[in-house]
């Protein structure tokens, strides 16, 4: 009988991606989001190698984390004005998309060519700038059109393709048996290790579009529950000394998060306009670089606790445990009081008026 069921599961999720990607306007930008997604990830993981080549770090001072910063934060006023532009994407999206492609690859381009550390640093912030821009107006784009389960079914396809992509430029230009190129070498164990964890999160990813629940009811447990996994993770992968759960937990770890981060990322759009869509994830990115900012000043830093990485990573399952129980608390709160606003309508009714 489970036989059938599955084919009928299959066959729902190929007409759903049919149906999805047969709209030309949502196919461009899932195409961009998918092609971009695995060039950013490319230029961001080896960014601080490039910048080590340019400038050493024995030699002199460097910046790159407070470029990091910088970038995230600049990112997030960008997307705070793109909101009040007013444009229709559906009109002069696939221009907008060549134009800023255009200056990404240009960004790119001056990062690697010219051997000023600064310029590195200035081209680097424009880039991720450009990112951070174009990937909330696709997400926007692409989550206002379409329901939970098939957007869950686009972000998993998107990204399952985008760090296929990205596997595969690693194995051609970095890995020691492809080109192997200068820069890093990256092991191909890592390569799998990523495509693993984001096959079992795009998996994730469909399946949370299809499981029939009330986010608006259920969503702050369900958030209290899944970072309390998540903190369970990290503490086992801090805890446990052996390689293979290390990796187990991490897995683990990124598609909690992969699964949450579309839900979130859906839950919010579906309900703002593009105006309010980009102010909250600006704010929401800011807020997050802000907490990221003070948490590695005080336990990374040396200038703070300067604590050593297994304590590190005890106090991030920590943070996460935080989250969990204001989440469970909170979501308790509201489901005793959506529960008493049911129960009160039926007990007005009984008083008799004067």
């Amino acid at each position: 009988e489970s036989t059938p069921d599955r084919l009928l599961v299959l066959k729902v999720l190929w007409n759903d991606f049919l149906v999805c990607y047969s709209s030309r306007p949502l196919l461009c930008w899932s195409v961009w989001w998918a092609l971009s997604t695995c060039g950013y990830f490319q230029v961001v993981n080896y960014a601080q190698g490039l910048w080590e080549q340019v400038m050493p770090s024995r030699h002199a001072a460097i910046y790159n984390g407070g470029v990091e910063a910088v970038s995230t934060l600049l990112g997030a006023v960008a997307v705070f004005a793109v909101g009040y532009i007013k444009i229709s994407w559906s009109t002069w999206g696939e221009l907008a998309l060549s134009l800023f492609s255009l200056l990404i690859a240009a960004a790119v381009y001056i990062m690697d060519t010219v051997g000023n550390i600064w310029v590195c640093y200035a081209s680097y912030v424009v880039f991720r700038i450009i990112y951070m821009l174009l990937i909330t107006i696709a997400t926007f784009q692409i989550a206002a059109n379409l329901s939970m389960e098939r957007y869950a079914l686009v972000f998993g396809v998107n990204t399952f393709i985008a760090l296929a992509l990205q596997t595969l430029l690693t194995l051609i230009v970095v890995d020691a048996s492809g080109l192997g190129l200068e820069i890093t070498t990256q092991v191909r164990s890592v390569s799998i290790l990523k495509m693993l964890w984001v096959d079992q999160g795009a998996v994730a990813v469909f399946a949370v579009g299809y499981i029939k629940i009330s986010w608006s009811t259920w969503g702050e447990l369900a958030l209290s529950l899944f970072s309390l996994l998540i903190a369970a993770a990290v503490y086992i992968m801090d805890t446990v000394g052996n390689i293979w759960v290390c990796y187990a937990s991490y897995v683990v770890f990124r598609i909690i998060y992969m699964l949450l981060i579309t839900i979130a990322t859906f839950q919010i759009a579906a309900n703002l306009s593009m105006e309010r869509y980009a102010l909250v994830f600006g704010v929401n990115t800011f807020i997050a670089l802000a907490l990221q900012t003070l948490l590695t000043l005080i336990v990374v830093d040396a200038s703070g606790l300067g604590l050593e990485i297994t304590t590190q990573f005890f106090i991030y399952a920590g943070y996460f445990a935080l989250i969990a129980l204001v989440f469970l608390a909170n979501g308790t709160i509201s489901i005793v009081k959506k529960y008493r606003k049911q129960e009160d309508p039926e007990s007005s009714s009984q008083v008799t008026p004067s």
